[in-house]
């Protein structure tokens, strides 16, 4: 019996070791996500569009080291952003790159969500679609990859208004009274 009580011993000693090396070495589990919207949509040629971006981790932990990546579409030019987490690398059109730091995840009360809003001008020629993606990481593996860049996010590029005006006057004829 004596044997038995010693390798419990030694078991259950292993697990609290190899439990307290994984807490030291940080490891988390985040699952850090990102959606976008555009609007409006359709847009005008050489009108403006603002992309609304939100990043998130979905889970209890804390996500390190949230970045995210947004290339601008062909045919925009970059506006602006509202974040001070973020900046344009100065490309044409270029790239938005975010450097968000520690997310707390949304699961608990406290948790962080990050939006940004990035407007663009449209340089298109003709109408036509722009279609581009957004990608978020963490420095900590992601439980669930597939959401950390949204389906490709299309745009509408059209002719805008197409405005006709016509002139009337009424009553038809008309009647001018003199005085004399």
């Amino acid at each position: 019996m004596l044997i038995n009580q010693q390798t419990i011993f030694i078991s259950f000693r292993t697990l609290l070791l190899s439990i307290l090396i994984v807490m030291a070495q940080g490891v988390y589990a985040v699952d850090v996500l990102v959606n976008m919207t555009d609007s409006p949509d359709p847009a005008a040629r050489g009108g403006k569009i603002t992309y609304t971006i939100v990043t998130q981790d979905q889970t209890n932990d804390i996500a390190p080291n949230v970045s995210l990546s947004f290339p601008l579409p062909a045919t925009t030019t970059y506006v602006s952003d509202d974040s001070t987490q973020c900046n344009h690398d100065g490309g044409i059109p270029g790239i938005v790159n975010c450097a968000f730091g520690d997310l707390q995840g949304t699961a608990t009360v406290t948790g962080d969500i990050k939006t940004v809003k990035v407007t663009v001008k449209t340089t298109a020629a003709t109408p036509t679609v722009i279609s581009n993606i957004v990608a978020t990481s963490s420095t900590t593996g992601d439980t669930n990859n597939g959401n950390n860049s949204n389906t490709p996010q299309n745009t509408t590029i059209d002719d805008g208004a197409d405005l006709i005006t016509t002139l009337l006057a009424l009553p038809d004829p008309s009647v001018v009274a003199l005085e004399m």
